[in-house]
């Protein structure tokens, strides 16, 4: 960062100083040919004093120089004296423009490329008190002559700027860089250690990002924890019934009774495996899931079918209603968010109880409800049922096979889908899910398959 700053600021430098060289330059030149037209016309004045002392035109010569030319014009245009080359070769300059003006106004000014000297020249012509015309002429070289005398010095002040350009570049920068790179040494509370009201938004911006790599960081380490604790209890069952049965410290009748626990054990870590693989799926920003317009009440139907024998078994009435309503998501994904919701519901409910799903419009948006007529949640507990392991009654939960995951996972298909949840329960009378699905195919609705 250093450098670049330190680079564009000396090429912002270098860029001025460029440009105002050549405006430099631009004004220098008109100020030299200024200078040049008003020491011609001054010349010729002189010159048309001289002139009325002087017997023949050609002593028009002792006032001639190497830079000066003078040329004396006759009233019929042609050429009389001629100092920088043979009059009798010239042609006749009746039309030239500066002695046309100087017949019309007394005086005339012009500049031209000279095809007998072959360059740019300046030219300034009066008229005399005998009809004849005097012009002056200088090169245009004696001009680029004067401001070769300067130039040097120009190039030399741009290369003085310059190197004082880059040094206070280096200077600026390190002074602007210096307190940015110290925030790095400050990061819990930037906020309070700003060089620059201007980095306000960046500091907050990084602490906010900061707090959520903080949150994560420890949703991770609970997630491990959580992981371990849940594994470990199942895992010691298992190894303390399998040795037991090794040893034969378990009697012949007991053995059929530990291997039912053991298989009631693995099962418990077969469905918390799945529901973990579950939630790094979508977890996993990197997989896109393939959605298609699909029937939530028909979907509704099929997965409320593959629970109706659990359902039975616990005497509970499982029941789906609604109207057709169609919403783009992934099948399986949709059907995973209802069976768990469906599952949670019959796991928590009361003996003779009710389970009942619904699918209905709401404005806009397509609404799934689960509800169920079970033990409900305390209120303090609405808003952290839906974080993974969360368990409202840690021994029921346990002892009905639930892994703490199934409501996590609600959320995060939810979330794929942009659907937002919605709970109302009320302890000992039964809790209600809904789920709030958009009936527009969304924007993001991705084209590649999962995995």
């Amino acid at each position: 960062m250093e450098r670049k700053l330190n680079l564009r600021l000396f090429a912002i430098g270098l860029v001025s100083i460029l440009l105002t060289a050549v405006l430099l330059v631009a004004l220098l030149y008109q100020t030299f040919a200024e200078q040049v037209r008003h020491d011609i016309a001054l010349a010729a004045r002189m010159i048309g004093e001289g002139y009325t002392l002087i017997d023949r035109a050609d002593e028009l010569g002792r006032f001639a120089s190497e830079d000066l030319r003078i040329t004396l014009i006759g009233a019929d245009g042609q050429v009389l004296y001629e100092s920088h080359t043979d009059r009798d070769r010239m042609e006749n300059h009746a039309s030239r423009p500066e002695v046309l003006a100087a017949r019309a106004d007394g005086e005339g000014t012009s500049s031209r490329r000279s095809e007998t000297l072959g360059l740019d020249t300046y030219y300034y012509a009066m008229l005399l008190p005998d009809g004849n015309v005097l012009r002056i002429a200088m090169e245009a070289g004696s001009i680029y002559h004067l401001f070769g005398r300067t130039l040097p010095a120009v190039i030399g002040v741009i290369l003085v700027i310059l190197l004082l350009s880059g040094l206070l570049s280096l200077l600026l920068t390190r002074q602007l860089v210096h307190p940015i790179v110290e925030m790095a040494n400050h990061l819990e509370d930037i906020d309070a250690h700003l060089p620059y009201p201007e980095l306000e938004p960046f500091a907050l911006a990084l602490k906010s990002h900061q707090r959520q790599v903080d949150e994560a960081q420890r949703m991770r380490q609970d997630f491990t924890a959580n992981v371990s604790h849940e594994l470990k209890t199942p895992l010691t069952s298992i190894s303390g019934y399998a040795e037991m049965i090794a040893n034969g410290m378990a009697r012949e009748e007991d053995i059929r009774d530990f291997a039912e626990k053991i298989k009631t054990e693995s099962g418990r870590m077969i469905t918390l495996i799945g529901d973990i693989i579950k939630l790094s799926e979508l977890d996993d920003e990197s997989i896109h899931i393939e959605m298609a317009e699909l029937d939530l009440l028909e979907l509704a139907g099929e997965t409320a079918d593959t629970l109706s024998f659990p359902a039975e078994r616990m005497g509970i009435t499982l029941s789906v209603e609604g109207e057709h309503c169609p919403i783009w998501g992934n099948r399986s994904l949709i059907g995973e968010l209802i069976y768990n919701l469906c599952d949670n519901a019959i796991r928590y409910n009361r003996p003779g109880g009710s389970v009942r799903v619904s699918v209905e419009r709401s404005d806009s948006r397509v609404v799934l409800r689960v509800a169920d007529t079970g033990i409900g949640i305390p209120r303090e507990h609405h808003e952290r049922v839906f974080e993974r392991f969360y368990r409202v009654d840690k021994s029921r939960s346990k002892a009905t096979g639930g892994t703490g995951l199934g409501l996590a996972i609600v959320k995060h298909i939810a979330m794929q889908h942009h659907a937002t949840l919605e709970l109302s329960s009320t302890e000992g009378k039964g809790t209600t899910v809904s789920v709030y699905f958009r009936a527009d195919k969304p924007e993001d609705a991705a084209v590649a398959s999962r995995g």
